[in-house]
């Protein structure tokens, strides 16, 4: 969190500390409509920093995501199939919750919605951003943590979540730092559009079909005379 939210919580950013680039979507209520509904018109850095860079009462846990995340699970697991990327729940080593393996994505089974939701969309960042072995070996592991979760807290935060903190504690694990974030930032704000207009200008993402049912729909069409 900021600042002043550390305050908030009886703790302090210690001297000298620098905050964690982080970017926010400016997001604003559509003109007539009918419900709170908002379009996101640009993005903001905001910095926050993580736990260890402050000091005083002991918190309860680390942070998590929070907010209304169920509605958005299954556009987000359309879209990842829309993409081409195989999606499978399981189990995993090493504590992850997550992993993108090229074309395909792995999720822990059990996740409470939140958390499941920004796995799902760190994920999806990492395949659209780190698509091939090349691209993977040639950047540094931080450098991805930091690009795939600042797209998730984005997206996430657009869609009406809370995930700024966990985000700052991610990639300060990570070993992100706002150097590695201003280097990527228009990386990260490229593809943080592409996904929320993915979901917010198409409520249902188009279904990939196979070729057997596209020849079938193909046969349905009727023929116009000349």
């Amino acid at each position: 969190m900021g600042f002043h939210g550390w305050k908030g919580v009886g703790r302090s950013v210690k001297k000298g500390e620098k905050g964690i680039g982080i970017t926010a979507p400016l997001a604003f209520r559509k003109k007539n409509a009918a419900t709170d509904e908002k379009e996101i018109r640009g993005f903001r850095v905001v910095h926050v920093f993580d736990i260890s860079q402050t000091e005083g009462d002991e918190l309860p846990s680390l942070t998590q995501p929070t907010g209304s995340a169920a509605q958005w699970i299954e556009p987000v697991e359309r879209l990842i199939e829309f993409k081409g990327i195989d999606l499978k729940y399981g189990l995993l080593g090493g504590g992850a919750y997550g992993a993108s393996s090229i074309k395909k994505i792995t999720v822990l089974s059990g996740l409470k919605p939140p958390m499941r939701l920004e796995v799902l969309i760190h994920e999806l960042a990492h395949e659209l951003l780190h698509p091939d072995r090349e691209t993977r070996k040639r950047l540094k592991h931080s450098v991805m943590e930091t690009e795939a979760q600042a797209v998730a807290q984005v997206v996430c935060q657009a869609l009406g979540m809370e995930a700024i903190e966990h985000s700052a504690d991610y990639i300060h694990l990570h070993n992100g730092d706002s150097e590695v974030f201003a280097n990527s930032m228009t990386r990260i704000q490229k593809c943080a559009s592409g996904i929320l207009s993915d979901l917010l200008g198409n409520e249902q993402p188009p279904v990939r079909r196979s070729d057997s049912e596209n020849k079938k729909e193909s046969k349905r069409q009727p023929t116009l005379a000349a």
